[in-house]
């Protein structure tokens, strides 16, 4: 029997229980009003003979508002919070969350209009730290730079930058990405915005399209998922200029820091090394998502790598690490923050699909997809191993090692 079976069974042995008033044992609750009704209220108390204040009223509709995102209706929070704007026009904190809500909307145009706003007042009170930083790391992520420096700049302005780290390096790294990354073009599709260097011909540019359809669609039945939250942002760089600019070592050509960010040769056209990229970065989107970002980095390498298609054969693994060396867990773990070894970048990356490879040979492909849902809940990755490969994280990698005889 269901809980809600339970709970209607219960009521009615109340009410047929000889000696009890069944009207008397139902105490009707009363439930406070939607933010619907309490915004009609608020609007009939300002046609009254005793309107309440201005700063007041503006107020209470920043309340009602929030009231309507945790109902998800964002169309009738963005109308509330942009009457309590007018109503206070000085209002960092009103006018941060009306440019959330644009955000949440997906209207970055008026969501960067409402930061122009706030900018070009003189008298703006400041906003918690929190909002106008929420705001710009959402520009951010769709790589809508020019927008994200606007919002950090209003917290420098507020004296609220101290509560965010390094606000001020944030604002100069998008400032030199955007001077090597001039002229960029946008393809905005429902799943992908893709941003790409005007240097990129137009038919390499449809064929990373094509080909990131086609595996958003194979990579979303082998992770057994919905949809990834929103559309995903992939930036196109020809040539290595915003690479060198961040320091990622030349032997790599794909990055993924909540972007899609790819380095193309223009004139090398769409092949297959390019196509491996981009599935392995999708990959990296994938299992961030599935993870709430919790999967640690072997993790990550590995199953990106499987999803691309890269295999070694278990027959090989023995000649590969006789060159090279084995880490444990936690070591690769660190070594994966550091770039600039290519050799020790080689063993992790060939260890990290070498166990992967070996969790889905003894536990199957569904016991790796278990492992993300784990860590989603907040299992630690030990009791997450053990709980999915019934291993822990010194097992794994001595059993991947005899299995591989390495």
């Amino acid at each position: 029997m269901s809980l809600r079976c339970q709970g209607v069974f219960v009521g009615l042995l109340l009410a047929a229980a000889p000696g009890v008033d069944s009207h008397a044992a139902v105490v009707p609750r009363v439930r406070p009003a939607g933010p619907a009704a309490q915004l009609e209220s608020l609007r009939r108390e300002e046609r009254g003979p005793r309107p309440p204040p201005a700063d007041a009223a503006a107020a209470r509709r920043e309340a009602i508002a929030l009231e309507f995102l945790r109902d998800h209706e964002i169309g009738r929070a963005i109308e509330v919070l942009s009457e309590a704007a007018g109503l206070r026009p000085q209002s960092g904190r009103i006018l941060a969350r009306l440019t959330l809500a644009y955000l949440e909307n997906g209207d970055f145009e008026f969501a960067r209009a409402e930061v122009d706003a706030a900018s070009d007042r003189a008298d703006l009170e400041p906003a918690p730290a929190a909002l106008w930083s929420e705001a710009a790391a959402r520009f951010a992520a769709v790589n809508r730079l020019e927008d994200a420096i606007a919002a950090w700049e209003l917290l420098e302005r507020g004296g609220n930058g101290e509560g965010v780290p390094s606000v001020s390096a944030r604002i100069e790294r998008a400032r030199r990405e955007l001077a090597v990354t001039p002229g960029q073009r946008l393809r905005q599709g429902e799943r992908f915005a893709i941003y790409s260097d005007s240097a990129i011909p137009e038919g390499v540019l449809a064929a990373v399209e094509a080909h990131l359809e086609r595996e958003y669609d194979r990579q979303r039945e082998f992770f057994g998922a919905g949809d990834l939250p929103g559309s995903q942002t992939v930036v196109l760089y020809s040539g290595r200029r915003f690479f060198s600019l961040v320091s990622v070592p030349d032997w790599v050509s794909g990055v993924f820091d909540g972007k899609i960010r790819i380095s193309i040769e223009a004139s090398s056209g769409f092949d297959q090394e390019l196509a491996s990229v981009l599935s392995h970065e999708l990959a990296h989107a994938w299992i961030r998502f599935l993870s709430g970002d919790r999967a640690p980095g072997w993790l990550h390498e590995g199953l990106a790598q499987w999803c691309e298609g890269r295999r070694i054969p278990r027959k090989d693994f023995h000649a590969v690490f006789t060159r090279l060396p084995v880490f444990s867990l936690a070591e690769m773990e660190g070594n994966l923050g550091r770039r600039g070894d290519r050799a020790v970048a080689r063993a992790n990356y060939a260890e990290a699909l070498g166990i992967v490879e070996y969790l889905v040979f003894t536990h199957g492909e569904g016991a790796l997809i278990c492992l993300l849902h784990a860590l989603s809940g907040g299992a630690a990755l030990e009791d997450a191993l053990r709980r999915e490969a019934f291993v822990t994280a010194v097992e794994v990698v001595a059993r991947w090692k005899a299995w591989a005889g390495v």
